[in-house]
Order: structure tokens, then sequence, then C-alpha cells
């Protein structure tokens, strides 16, 4: 073949490629929107929980004359722990996302890389891989 003609088994294999990119990204796009709600309803279970254990800690400490010591002790360390607890959650999740997002580069199907395409973004696109069949198909017609 004669250089700059794209050969039709590479053309296979960076169309095959770009498939499984596709099917990957497809696939980890709804992995993602899964468990962001699962992770919204996971939150939002946990912030009510924590809300009502401080509810009745607050009673209790408020209360404290009522209770015997080791309970308002409890009610006391239960609101440390609970303040605590919700800093750490900011910290995690709030303030550090990214840990999130780390190893979505271990999803994507390994192999050697396809040529580098005319703009040189190492990606080719359904356009590009048409115009490479349409080249080889001029080529390969009989002129007439």
């Amino acid at each position: 073949m004669a250089p700059g003609v794209p050969n039709p088994s590479d053309r296979a294999y960076a169309r095959e490629r770009l498939r499984q990119q596709k099917e990957v990204s497809n696939q980890a796009l709804a992995f993602e929107a899964k468990h962001g709600h699962l992770r919204l309803a996971m939150g939002y279970a946990a912030l009510l929980l924590l809300i009502l254990i401080l509810l009745f800690a607050m009673f209790v400490i408020l209360n404290h004359a009522s209770f015997p010591p080791s309970v308002v002790a409890s009610a006391n360390r239960s609101v440390f722990a609970g303040i605590l607890g919700l800093l750490i959650l900011a910290w995690k999740e709030v303030l550090k996302p990214s840990s999130h997002t780390a190893g979505m580069h271990r999803r994507m199907p390994t192999g050697r890389t396809p040529a580098r395409s005319v703009g040189g973004h190492g990606r080719r696109n359904d356009r590009e891989l048409e115009a490479a069949d349409d080249i080889q198909n001029a080529k390969a017609a009989p002129h007439r």
C-alpha cells in the first residue's frame, strides 16, 4: 500500500476500539448515575438518623435532672461524636470528591493505540473513519 493510505485492518481495529470505548463509557456513565442515586439516598438517611440522635441527645442534656448521670454523659458523648462525624464526612465527601472518580482509567480497553488522526488528537471519530472508507473505495473503484 502507498504511504498515507490507511490499512483496512487498521480501520477495522480503530472502528472496533471506538465501539469498545463507547460501550465502556456508556457502562461507566450508567454505573455512576446509579451509584450517585445510591449515595444520595444513603446521605439523606444518614443525615436524618444523625438529626434524630442529636435531637434526642439534646433533649437529655437539656433535661439532665430527669436522667441518671450515665445517660447524660452518654448524650454528651453522642453529641460530640455526631459533630465530629459530620466534620469528617464533610471533609471526606465535599472537600475531596476526586476519590470517587479514581480508577476510571482502568476501565478503558487495553491494546495498541490507534493511529493518530489528522487533527493529532489520537482518537478517530466516526466521520474520520467514514472518510477513510470513502478514500479507500474511491481508489479501489475503476476509473471511467
